[in-house]
Order: structure tokens, then C-alpha cells, then sequence
């Protein structure tokens, strides 16, 4: 198994422009040209903070009670389970959910993280509706106790935005709304209540 710190000194190398020179050359230098406070810069970026031990926070194994909509605003009701878990040295949380979406059997795969540098969580969700990963960006409240994201979805019709939010509301229960914008109107796609075992 490799060691951290060869893997932060090959990222660190690669990006400061070691493979910038030709390896023909005889001048080239003997390693990376970027300074020590830039490689210490990068090192620092890359340690999991205060955000990603909050991300922690959220470790377990949940019930969730589904709310839905579809297109023409009917709701329907549907229950899944979820394991959250933090990975790679604690700087992602992994979730993986599996139940039901509209009767049919669902999958999901989300990693939520915090980007360092540029100041802001980012999320990827995957699952067994379709081919392509939605992308969203957003802050924390000043509380800590609300997440919200944005981002679009590319559809046959054109992209779609939408919104995420989180929310704690008690040592073992979150909640998590998403709505979309179609047509110009904000509308709700579903509602999940958390709850840990």
C-alpha cells in the first residue's frame, strides 16, 4: 500500500509542472519547479477540516420515509434504507440507498465532499434511473444545521435546475427536499425523512 505522503507529492509534483519540461532535456530540473510554500499550500488543501467532520457527523445506517411527485404534482409514498459512511481518509461521505421509486426497485450512490479551495460542499448522486450523475454546489448555514445545493440536470427538453436542502432537525433525523424549476415554476420532487437506527 502506497504511502500518503507519495501520493501527495506525486499530485503536488504533477501539478507544480514537473512533467511540464522535456525528459530529453539536459537542463531540465532534477524535480518539481514549484516552490515550497506552493507544495505546502496543496498539502494543506488537501487535509479533511471542520466541514468534513461535520459531513462525519451524519456516519450510520437510516430508515427513510419517501415523499414523491411526479410530473403532474400526484403524490406517492415509498421506504428505503440508506448507509452513510465517510472515505478516502475521511474527506468524502459515501451514502448508498436502496428501496423503491415509483414501484419500481431504486438504487442510489451519492458522495458528498468539501472542497477546500474553492470554499463549497460539491455532490455526486448516481443510481438505477439513468446513465448520467447529477452535479450540485452549495454552503452550509452559519448553524450547521442546513445544507443547501444547487444544480441542473441535462434533459431531452433542455437543462433543468434544482435545488437540494438538508436538513438536521435532531440527533438522529434529517430531512432532505429536492425541487426542480419546470416551466419557470418551482415545484416539489420529494421529500426524505432520515432516521438512524
Amino acid at each position: 500500500m502506497r504511502k500518503p505522503w507519495i501520493v501527495i507529492a506525486f499530485v503536488a509534483a504533477g501539478a507544480c509542472g514537473w512533467f511540464a519540461r522535456s525528459a530529453s532535456s539536459e537542463d531540465a530540473p532534477a524535480g518539481p519547479v514549484c516552490t515550497p510554500e506552493q507544495q505546502a499550500a496543496m498539502e494543506a488543501l488537501a487535509q479533511p477540516g471542520e466541514m468534513h467532520s461535520w459531513l462525519g457527523g451524519h456516519v450510520g445506517t437510516y430508515d427513510l420515509d419517501i415523499q414523491t411527485m411526479d410530473a403532474q404534482g400526484k403524490p406517492a409514498s415509498a421506504k428505503a434504507t440508506a448507509s452513510i459512511a465517510m472515505v478516502l481518509g475521511g474527506r468524502f461521505q459515501e451514502q448508498r440507498l436502496t428501496g423503491t421509486f415509483m414501484g419500481k426497485p431504486y438504487e442510489g450512490y451519492g458522495l458528498t465532499g468539501y472542497d477546500n479551495a474553492k470554499k463549497e460542499f460539491v455532490n455526486y448522486w448516481f443510481d438505477t434511473m439513468g446513465t448520467a450523475p447529477s452535479v450540485a454546489r452549495g454552503a452550509r448555514s452559519a448553524d450547521g444545521k442546513t445544507l443547501t445545493m444547487t444544480g441542473s440536470w441535462d434533459m431531452p427538453t433542455g437543462a433543468m435546475p434544482f435545488k437540494q436542502v438538508l436538513e438536521v432537525t435532531g440527533e438522529k433525523t434529517m430531512t432532505f427536499k429536492m425541487t426542480a424549476t419546470m416551466g419557470g415554476a418551482e415545484m416539489t420532487m420529494m421529500e426524505a425523512k432520515y432516521t438512524r437506527k
